[in-house]
C-alpha cells in the first residue's frame, strides 16, 4: 500500500500572496471593519456613505498589508515589532578610572 507524500509540510500557510501571520492580521482588520460597519448602521448612516467608507478603508488596509508583506517577508512583522522594543543606544556610565581600578572579586 503506497503512501502519499505531503510535500508542503514545512511551508507556511499562504492565501492570495499573504503568508503566515499576515493572514491573522487580515482577519483582525476585517473584524475591525465589520465592527465599524455595525457602528455606522447603528448611527443610521446612509448606505452609500457606509459602503464607500468601509470599502475605501478595506482597500487601503489591503494595500498597506500587501506592501508590508512584500517589504518584510513572512516573519518580518514580528521582527519589525521587536526592533521597536530594542534600545537604540546602550549607555555605560562608569568612568575610565573606575574601569581600570582593580576589582577584588575578579582577582584570584
Amino acid at each position: 500500500m503506497p503512501y502519499d507524500v505531503n510535500r508542503n509540510v514545512n511551508r507556511p500557510l499562504e492565501f492570495k500572496g499573504l503568508t503566515g501571520q499576515y493572514i491573522i492580521i487580515l482577519a483582525a482588520g476585517v473584524l475591525v471593519l465589520f465592527v465599524l460597519f455595525f457602528i455606522f448602521k447603528l448611527a443610521d448612516a446612509n448606505a452609500f456613505v457606509t459602503f464607500g467608507v468601509i470599502g475605501a478603508l478595506f482597500a487601503a488596509f489591503l494595500v498597506w498589508l500587501a506592501r508590508f508583506s512584500k517589504k518584510y517577508g513572512e516573519h518580518g512583522f514580528d521582527k519589525h515589532l521587536a526592533a521597536k522594543q530594542c534600545p537604540r543606544f546602550i549607555l555605560y556610565r562608569k568612568t575610565m578610572k573606575r574601569l581600570l581600578k582593580k576589582q577584588p572579586h575578579l582577582q584570584r
